[in-house]
């Protein structure tokens, strides 16, 4: 049976990396932010990898995914 994990997963990657992608040029491009929408947009771009390792920790501890994830 097709599983839909991986998919998922990749998918949620891809998009978190856009976003990402996105943001950190729309920051540094756009000086006509106040300081508290820099202040979250910066607080973003650094929360950004804690949340991609948790996303994969979780990923990895779902069994159904564990046979191609790597360890």
């Amino acid at each position: 049976m097709f599983e839909l994990a991986p998919i998922l997963f990749v998918s949620v990657l891809l998009t978190l990396l856009c976003l990402y992608i996105y943001t950190v040029v729309h920051v540094h491009r756009n000086r006509n932010f106040n300081l508290s929408q820099r202040r979250l947009w910066i607080n973003f771009l650094y929360f950004f990898p804690i949340l991609s390792c948790l996303i994969y920790i979780f990923f990895r501890n779902n069994r159904s995914v564990t046979r191609w994830l790597p360890r």
